[in-house]
C-alpha cells in the first residue's frame, strides 16, 4: 500500500492545528518510525491513515484514491492499528481470535502465540482459555502481546504500531520490538512512539 500526502492539515479546534503541512509519501513495504512527545500529533496521524479521522484538509492519497473516499470497510481489512489501549474481549483466547480472522484455524492461532512467545502462558486451557473484559487476568505485556498476535492473525499488508510497547515490562516490550522488526520489508510499517531506542533498526 502506498500513501501520498500533499499539503495535509488537521485541527480538533479551528485554527489550532494539530498537523500542519504535511507532504510526504509512504512506500509499499516501507518502515517508516514517528517520534515524539505526548500530544504531538503522532496517534492523530494513525487515526487519519487508519480511516478514523476523514475531516482533514488538503489530500492523503492512498493506492490512487483519496483516504476519505475509500470505504472504511477496505481500509480496515488492509490497515491494522496495534495500540497501547487496544482491547481483549471477555470469552475465550479463541473467540478474540476470531474476531480478527473468522476463518482462522486453531494451528493458525497457536503458530501465532508461538510468535509472540504467549504459547506457554495458555498451555493448560489451549484456545479455550478464559479471558476477563479487557484482559484483566492477564499481565499488562501478556494482553499486549495479545493484542499484537491478534492484528498478526489478520495478516494484512500495513500495519501502525502506536505505542505499541507503553506501560509494560522490559521483557515483553523487547519481544513484541523483535515480532515488529521481523516484520520489516515484509509489511508497510509505520511505528509511532516517544522512545527513540525502539526505532533504532
Amino acid at each position: 500500500i502506498n500513501i501520498l500526502f500533499k499539503n495535509a492539515n488537521f485541527y480538533y479546534k479551528k485554527e489550532k492545528y494539530i498537523l500542519k503541512d504535511l507532504n510526504f509519501s509512504i512506500k509499499c513495504n516501507e518502515f517508516i518510525a514517528f517520534v515524539g512527545e505526548s500530544g504531538c500529533g503522532k496517534s492523530t496521524l494513525a487515526k487519519i491513515i487508519s480511516g478514523n479521522l476523514n475531516h482533514y484538509q488538503g489530500n492523503i492519497i492512498m493506492q490512487e484514491k483519496e483516504l476519505k473516499n475509500i470505504r472504511e470497510d477496505s481500509i480496515s481489512k488492509n490497515i491494522i492499528v496495534i495500540s497501547s489501549d487496544s482491547y481483549v474481549f471477555k470469552g475465550t483466547l479463541r473467540e478474540n481470535f476470531l474476531m480478527a480472522k473468522e476463518n482462522a484455524t486453531d494451528e493458525e492461532m497457536i503458530n501465532i502465540l508461538k510468535k509472540v512467545k504467549l504459547d506457554e502462558i495458555f498451555e493448560k486451557n489451549g484456545l479455550d482459555t478464559k479471558l476477563e473484559e479487557e484482559g484483566h487476568n492477564l499481565s499488562g505485556g501478556q494482553r499486549q502481546k495479545l493484542c499484537l498476535a491478534r492484528g498478526l492473525l489478520v495478516d494484512a499488508p500495513f500495519y501502525i504500531f502506536d505505542e505499541a510497547t507503553s506501560n509494560i515490562d522490559k521483557e515483553s516490550e523487547a519481544d513484541i520490538m523483535k515480532v515488529i522488526k521481523s516484520l520489516i520489508s515484509k509489511k508497510t510499517i509505520i511505528l509511532i512512539s516517544h522512545r527513540l531506542e525502539n526505532v533504532n533498526r
